[in-house]
Order: structure tokens, then C-alpha cells, then sequence
């Protein structure tokens, strides 16, 4: 009952405060084991992916929040509620990985922004290899998603003119990451965190790509016959 409350006020809040456009979300599927990975512009995020996880037909998600806030007494009830877990950034408890890994198998959904927090600079930073250990692990396919517009910029200067927030939300194709190999895994899971980062660069718009702007990768995948849907946006 207190989740659906809470998924509610929520639904109330982000509607008040932004207009939502939802693009590629049939690409979702309506079973579990997936993980959702997204850029992270803004405070307004994590209340971004609450909002989306109505249109989710999953009612088993998995979601970590940052050790920084446990101190507050706010999130250590929410993070009770809705059985998430707390987690060390810059060390990543073996602990907690696993029960994701656990409940990702038994197909539980995850949202997760790989960077591990947000973008200060309104463009992509280095992503962590928190999610592709978890996809490699778990064998859940990776759904790519762009989230434009919720920058702290531009949200708080249109809540200080009583203006609603435009923000467009784009899911992309899934796909899948092989296990680990027992050689040159830093490696590999670099290779695979830079793959998860340009597929969710190709979603957004140039000027947000970041540190993955001039990647290798970004440019084959916006060179692919299927155009990126950033690209009728404008500059």
C-alpha cells in the first residue's frame, strides 16, 4: 500500500512539475531480468525513474542509492519500503551486488545511471563498471535510455517562472553482455561499460554526449542505417 502511495505522490509531483514525452518504450520487455541504464542530468532523475516505473509492468524493481544518503532518514525509510539497497560508490560491496545479481536472476528490473552520479557538466562523464558487471553477471540485456532535459539549470529556472520542464525520455534497443572472462577483466568490462555509455549517447543530443563525444563506438552507431532519434532535436 505505502509503494503505491508513494509511486502516486510522485506521478502528482513529476506531472505538475514537468511534461514527460515517453519514446521507444515498447522496447521494454514485460518480463524481467533487464536493466535500464541512464544518463543522470539532474536532482529530478531519480523521481524521473519512480514516475517511469508505472509504465513498467514489472512489479519486482531493484534500485541502490548512493551510501551518501543514509544519513537521511528520508531515504534509509524509503530504501525500507521499497527493499532497495544502499551502496559505496567508489567500492562497491560485494554484498549488496550480489543480492541484485540474485534478484535480477529470479527477474527483477533494474534502473541504474552507470556514471554514478550526476553530471555536473550537463554532458556524459566516465561511466562506472557497476552495470555491466551486474549485466555480465546476471545475464539481464541492457536497455539503453536518454534522458533530456532535466538539467538543474534548466529545471529550477523554469520552477522559478512557475513553468513546467519539457523532458523527453528515449529507450533504446536492448542488448546483452557476455560473462566475464577469466583473463583481462578489467578490460573487458571497461570495453563493456564504454559499449553501455555510447549506446545511451547515441539516444541524446550532441552537445550532452560528454567524454563519449568523439568515442569510436558512438560514431559507428550513429553512422548505423537506423538513425539516433536525438538527432531531430535540436542543438
Amino acid at each position: 500500500m505505502r509503494r503505491n502511495l508513494i509511486r502516486l505522490f510522485v506521478k502528482i509531483v513529476i506531472a505538475l512539475l514537468t511534461r514527460i514525452e515517453r519514446i521507444g518504450f515498447d522496447n521494454i520487455p514485460s518480463g524481467g531480468n533487464f536493466i535500464i541504464a541512464a544518463n543522470h542530468l539532474g536532482y529530478l532523475d531519480a523521481f524521473i525513474m519512480i514516475y517511469l516505473m508505472n509504465y513498467v509492468k514489472n512489479e519486482n524493481p531493484i534500485v541502490i542509492v548512493a551510501e551518501k544518503y543514509e544519513r537521511y532518514a528520508v531515504f534509509r525509510w524509503a530504501v525500507r519500503v521499497f527493499e532497495w539497497d544502499f551502496i559505496d560508490r567508489q567500492n562497491a560491496e560485494m554484498r549488496t551486488m550480489l543480492n541484485v545479481i540474485k534478484r535480477l536472476k529470479a527477474g527483477g528490473f533494474m534502473a541504474i545511471a552507470p556514471e554514478g552520479t550526476r553530471s555536473k557538466t550537463e554532458g556524459l562523464i566516465e561511466g562506472k563498471q557497476g552495470a555491466a558487471f551486474l549485466a555480465a553477471k546476471s545475464g539481464a540485456q541492457v536497455i539503453p535510455a536518454g534522458v533530456i532535459g532535466s538539467e538543474d539549470r534548466l529545471f529550477f529556472a523554469n520552477l522559478k517562472r512557475l513553468r513546467r520542464t519539457p523532458i523527453r525520455v528515449i529507450v533504446g534497443d536492448a542488448f546483452e553482455i557476455p560473462d566475464i572472462p577469466r583473463e583481462n577483466r578489467d578490460n573487458y568490462l571497461q570495453e563493456q561499460t564504454d559499449e553501455i555509455m555510447c549506446q545511451i549517447a547515441a539516444l541524446i543530443p550532441a552537445k550532452n554526449r560528454g567524454v563519449y563525444k568523439d568515442h569510436p563506438r558512438l560514431k559507428e552507431l550513429i553512422a548505423e542505417e537506423k538513425p539516433s532519434l536525438s538527432e531531430t532535436l535540436p542543438a
